[in-house]
């Protein structure tokens, strides 16, 4: 009984977080296809900017990727001990996977330096004890908006080199696909 209270507890918040999440107004990520994967893993943590843990009001959205895949996203809670936490909850059906952070903070969006391997069904991190994420001030965030000069037809690198998707609403190109982002 008392791992099925711990269950709904949990599942409450999910279902707090991802209605936050949808509530966010610039959300730079396209939406996670939860539907391809039979698995997940949960994602406790917080984010540090600087040593400083960044709060509700700095506008922070964690993304999960594998690959150029984005397979979760949650924006931190603001419900009564759960305060400044994200809980995301990360899709994938093979153990061992490389999974890599990005985070979007007051407009910034920022390619953490950090990697987790994916496992099914497990649980990094819980609020008495959470997964970190580190950023830095001195760290360039990452620009990936289409200029009025470009056209939806532009690869738009980061500045790592790395091809990545426009976070811009209008049109997003993935895997040389346009997809429409709302």
């Amino acid at each position: 009984m008392k791992h099925l209270s711990k269950f709904f507890s949990l599942l409450a918040l999910l279902t707090l977080g991802s209605a936050r999440l949808a509530a966010q107004a610039t959300d730079p990520f396209p939406a996670v296809d939860e539907n391809q994967y039979a698995n997940s893993m949960v994602i406790t943590g917080q984010v540090r900017l600087d040593g400083e843990v960044l709060t509700k009001a700095d506008n922070v959205i964690v993304a999960v990727y594998q690959g150029n895949e984005l397979r979760g996203k949650d924006v931190l809670l603001d419900t009564g001990s759960y305060t400044d936490l994200f809980m995301v909850m990360v899709y994938g059906d093979t153990n061992g996977e490389p999974l890599r952070f990005m985070v979007f903070v007051n407009g910034n969006l920022y390619e953490v330096d950090q990697q987790l391997l994916y496992t099914i069904n497990a649980r990094i991190g819980k609020a008495s004890d959470p997964y970190y994420i580190d950023l830095s001030s001195d760290a360039v965030p990452t620009s990936i908006a289409i200029t009025p000069e470009q056209s939806v037809d532009t690869p738009v690198y980061n500045v790592q080199g790395y091809r990545t998707l426009p976070y811009a609403k209008g049109i997003v190109i993935r895997n040389n696909r346009k997809y429409l982002n709302k």
